[in-house]
């Protein structure tokens, strides 16, 4: 399909409605947007063709980036998902460290006799001077 051709006076008027690159700086156009609006109408109620705006001039044809939270949900919701399906084992698996810590510190906590007799103490286990000091001699025994 082609296009009628464009009349020299709406040429010019197009140029002048464009925004100028000169000698390292943008100079405004000639020609306003409202005048340039204006002068569109007249034209096309005297009957010139007048072309449509290009797409990439109507900003059409570039999507909108979005913001960053929605260009990155997908795989932020994905890798949420992947790791609640590890949670359980990660789970299990900190219980069982945590387990080993604390039988690895009550054993060196019993190898010293002064903090074996502050855990009995702290428990509330004993009362007296005496069986204190039975429970660290059968301790003893047990290591030797």
């Amino acid at each position: 399909m082609s296009r009628p051709k464009l009349a020299d006076a709406v040429k010019k008027i197009i140029d002048l409605s464009k925004p100028l690159y000169i000698d390292g700086q943008w100079k405004k156009p000639r020609i306003s947007g409202r005048k340039y609006a204006r002068l569109r109408k007249q034209f096309v109620s005297s009957g010139y063709y007048w072309p449509e705006k290009p797409l990439r001039d109507r900003s059409k044809d570039v999507p909108s980036k979005g913001h960053k939270w929605e260009r990155e949900r997908e795989e932020r919701l994905s890798q949420i998902a992947e790791k609640m399906r590890k949670m359980p084992q990660m789970i299990a698996d900190y219980r069982q460290q945590r387990k080993a810590q604390k039988q690895k510190s009550q054993e060196k906590n019993l190898k010293d006799p002064t903090k074996l007799l502050a855990a009995i103490r702290k428990k509330g286990g004993t009362k007296s001077q005496q069986e204190l000091e039975q429970l660290l001699r059968k301790h003893k025994q047990k290591d030797n």
